[in-house]
């Protein structure tokens, strides 16, 4: 939704989705001319210290304005169970609701947070999740 890196993952790996390089930053810009189609999300199996096994899920995407998106928040937290062995509570219709207002920001540093926001500032169901700035306006000269 709102762009993302390339990455070349380590193989041996399973692409979950392709993802192709925009030229531009909004979800209806056209595809890149030069840019091909590269992986977007995808898992692999490791082997670790002393052999024990593990696995692994990784997106090229996770800025605020991907969040917004309920397929994307369900392939999260679907990834995340996936990576903790829990597959039995896999569902593609999973309820991936915000249990809060959630106020994302534009990618690339142009979203302002309120300054000097703590976590207790954010508890309780009804806090937004994170609490965005005023933004100042212009003098006019």
């Amino acid at each position: 939704q709102c762009g993302g890196y390339f990455a070349n993952p380590l193989e041996p790996y399973e692409t979950l989705a392709m993802a192709q390089p925009l030229d531009g930053m909004s979800p209806d810009s056209p595809p890149h001319p030069k840019h091909k189609p590269v992986p977007g999300a995808w898992t692999r199996h490791y082997e670790g210290q002393g052999g024990k096994k593990g696995r692994v899920f990784t997106s090229t995407y996770g800025a605020s304005n991907d969040i917004e998106n309920e397929g994307y928040r369900r392939l999260l937290i679907n990834a995340c169970f996936w990576a903790v062995g829990m597959e039995k509570a896999i569902k593609a219709d999973a309820d991936v609701s915000f249990v809060g207002p959630f106020n994302g920001t534009w990618a690339r540093g142009k979203g302002r947070r309120k300054p000097g926001t703590k976590p207790s500032d954010l508890a309780g169901w009804d806090s937004p999740i994170v609490p965005i700035q005023e933004r100042r306006k212009k003098k006019k000269k």
